[in-house]
């Protein structure tokens, strides 16, 4: 009846035809090796030559059954002297068969699944740019996970602050925040006025940034800093950002 359903639906589709057809053969098949299951292998002999008397009296147009055309009853009289009762051994064979295949599916799809969880977790990471370095340390990111070993200075410098959204860009061996490459990374102490838990220089980077840390000195934000409040902390911390690169007064 779906079979039906579906040719009614796609009458134009040739390929529906072509199915419906093979349908109707397999199912004759399939009623056939009932039959004999019902009554016995001894009686397949008996059966074939029932469908013989069957195919011979047929006449005319018959839409409510199928099966009795002059190749059909043949191939069907074939399979029916060649079908075999199932044995133990051939049922055990096939279950460890179908149980493989399972297993080997299941497999890989979990290996898909790991892999894609991966590639997420270091796309999350990453923060979208203009010139693709996010996706640039979403890879970077990754390789990390896998095990690759990274000792890099500039990786050593700021990778406890990768929790709070920093990412890092093995390729070029460079850290980014929100897509932008860091030049100067400020984490102020805040219990030792004048002196910082981490101050980070890389004189290719393009951007500055500054952590701002709440009363628990806990980190609140990572903030991008503007020229007039960059001048500020260079002016309070002793130190200086020109062209020549950073310079500081206190060096002592």
């Amino acid at each position: 009846m779906a079979a039906s359903v579906a040719l009614c639906l796609h009458w134009f589709n040739p390929l529906v035809w072509l199915m419906v057809f093979y349908l109707n053969r397999e199912l004759e098949m399939v009623c056939d090796a009932r039959v004999i299951r019902k009554l016995g292998a001894e009686h397949k002999a008996d059966y074939a030559l029932c469908l013989l008397e069957v195919a011979e009296q047929q006449r005319g147009f018959t839409p409510l059954y199928t099966g009795f055309s002059k190749n059909a009853t043949k191939e069907r009289i074939v399979s029916i002297m060649k079908l075999q009762k199932l044995t133990v051994l051939t049922a055990a064979i096939s279950l460890i068969l179908i149980a493989g295949a399972v297993s080997a599916f299941a497999e890989q799809s979990s290996d898909a699944v790991s892999s894609g969880n991966t590639v997420n977790s270091a796309e999350m990471n990453a923060q979208e740019s203009d010139d693709n370095s996010g996706l640039d340390s979403a890879a970077a990111a990754a390789s990390s996970e896998d095990g690759a070993a990274v000792t890099d200075f500039h990786y050593d410098a700021l990778k406890d602050y990768m929790t709070y959204g920093l990412t890092y860009d093995k390729a070029q061996d460079r850290f980014l925040y929100n897509g932008k490459h860091i030049r100067l990374f400020m984490d102020p102490d805040l219990q030792h006025e004048g002196k910082f838990n981490k101050f980070y220089y890389d004189g290719n980077g393009s951007a500055d940034f500054r952590v701002i840390r709440d009363k628990d000195n806990a980190v609140k934000e990572i903030k991008l800093l503007e020229d007039s409040e960059l001048q500020a902390l260079a002016k309070a911390y002793g130190f200086e950002l020109g062209k020549e690169g950073l310079k500081f007064s206190n060096a002592n």
